[in-house]
């Protein structure tokens, strides 16, 4: 069996779960692998304390935590990709401010947009 035909089947297979549980699921996963993997977690928490040496040990491990569970959610929210639309992507994402963005369209000018994201490139 090809490599691509084990990720296909891996992903057909964890698309059948419903998303809020497998978001469950792998912030779980995620979570035993923060604890069973000192090796990882030592440089997590080794880089966080150089971005952050005015946090305090305590805040560094919370952050730390966070950051694979966000991780975990968006490994978990990439097999919705293949299945996204126009009209249910606003299930995944949040947009702020298309209020001004109509609004500048209606003038019928040019428009610089500017965004950002915190998780999920690929969307």
């Amino acid at each position: 069996m090809k490599i691509s035909q084990v990720a296909d089947i891996i992903l057909k297979c964890l698309s059948a779960i419903p998303r809020e549980l497998r978001r469950d699921i792998l912030i779980g996963m995620f979570r035993l692998f923060y604890y069973l993997s000192p090796r990882q977690r030592f440089i997590t928490i080794h880089n966080l304390r150089h971005a952050f040496p005015e946090k305090s040990i305590n805040e560094i491990k919370n952050v730390a935590r966070g950051s694979y569970r966000t991780l975990a959610i968006t490994v978990a929210d990439f097999f919705e990709i293949p299945s996204l639309t126009k009209d249910n992507i606003g299930n995944l994402v949040e947009v702020e401010g298309l209020e001004y963005y109509t609004r500048a369209l209606e003038k019928n000018r040019g428009i610089i947009l500017l965004g950002a994201h915190f998780s999920n490139w690929e969307i």
